[in-house]
């Protein structure tokens, strides 16, 4: 009844519907779609309705009776995070890193390559133009 017209709620005794404990719930890592948890809640009811013909139910009020719960669920293990942070994630920020470590690397070494340009430019000496 989570979720449901307030009206069935009234007309059934002893429910309580919580958010936490009806709700359906998916968690998914966002980078590979792995499934981390995931928990999948159905209840199945009967409508029910007086009936005339038949004494003990010809005071049965117009409302939703449930009868059935059902739940499933998973929970990634732990062994099978920790490969997914060791395989994805680790070599993630390694590669994050480098990057940074190669552009400065390639902008130190045009600088010096640059410098060394330069340097022997000035040493030949002024060129002269022949006549």
């Amino acid at each position: 009844y989570y979720l449901a017209d307030p009206s069935y709620l009234d007309e059934v005794e002893g429910l309580h519907p919580d958010e936490e404990k009806h709700q359906i719930f998916l968690n998914f890592e966002p980078i590979t779609g792995t499934p981390l948890g995931a928990r999948k809640r159905l209840q199945f009811n009967i409508k029910s309705h007086a009936v005339k013909k038949i004494p003990f139910m010809k005071t049965l009020p117009t409302t939703m009776i449930p009868v059935m719960w059902i739940e499933e669920g998973l929970e990634l293990d732990q062994k099978f995070i920790d490969i997914l942070n060791a395989n994805l994630f680790r070599v993630m920020k390694i590669v994050g890193v480098s990057k940074w470590v190669m552009m400065i690397l390639g902008i130190g070494l045009g600088g010096f390559g640059a410098f060394l340009y330069y340097k022997r430019k000035g040493a030949a000496g002024p060129s002269e133009k022949p006549p």
